[in-house]
């Protein structure tokens, strides 16, 4: 069986060479065609005539990603592959994985971003402490989870007892995103039922924090992560 994975360490220790050395093929059995490169290339927006050690770190993940695919393999594995790409790349990236996929490829992603996980993949296993949670579809994952309330709620200032909401009871789970420039937070919930709101509006009151805007969200594989461990990424 024909693999490829995402390899950057290895690459960093000839940073003299251009790209297009790293994708000749011309010594390996697998035959990988020029063809094939070229487009991956063109795709990713990647010059491969440049040196690597010219590489942007958003260029060195591009090389990776084509060293992962040109062989077009029929087993991929990758981790954190969008890391340093920006979103039109991203967009392309996901197209190419449809592509592998359409083409009979099985391909395993490890990712924090689980939009990127739930835009791309067809089955997801969530993975705490080396052991697997749950594994099933996006749309199984959440359903599972439908019954139970998802809210967004902005705060002011970045609230400093997250911990503190954690114990409410009545909340599954908490993730929080803090933007430094406007000093708001962002929390992400998973409650048992509506009820729960009572108390944890009270609770960040008592905190210091101001609520500045809330309200109910579909369920997200974030809400799915949280429910099952019950904090954020």
């Amino acid at each position: 069986m024909k693999n490829g994975q995402m390899d950057d360490e290895s690459l960093c220790f000839e940073s003299e060479v251009n790209g297009d050395d790293w994708t000749d093929g011309s010594d390996s059995d697998t035959n990988v065609k020029d063809a094939a490169i070229t487009a991956l290339a063109e795709r990713l927006d990647l010059d491969l005539g440049r040196k690597y050690r010219e590489y942007s770190h958003g260029n060195k993940q591009k090389l990776a990603l084509i060293l992962a695919f040109m062989h077009q393999p029929e087993l991929v594995i990758l981790d954190e592959p969008t890391t340093g790409l920006d979103p039109l790349v991203q967009q392309e990236f996901y197209g190419i994985v449809r592509d592998a996929r359409t083409a009979g490829a099985t391909i395993f992603i490890s990712s924090h971003v689980l939009s990127e996980v739930e835009h791309v993949c067809d089955r997801v296993g969530i993975i705490d402490q080396g052991k697997i949670l749950a594994c099933d579809t996006p749309q199984r994952l959440k359903a599972k989870i439908a019954s139970r309330p998802s809210w967004k709620i902005e705060v002011t200032p970045n609230i400093q007892e997250l911990d503190t909401l954690k114990t409410v009871p009545g909340v599954i789970g908490i993730s929080e995103v803090s933007n430094i420039e406007t000093g708001t937070s962002t929390l992400k919930l998973v409650l048992e039922d509506e009820s729960v709101m009572s108390d944890l509006l009270s609770t960040i009151n008592k905190s210091g924090s101001r609520v500045l805007n809330m309200g109910k969200s579909e369920p997200t594989l974030e809400d799915v992560y949280i429910n099952l461990v019950g904090k954020g990424l």
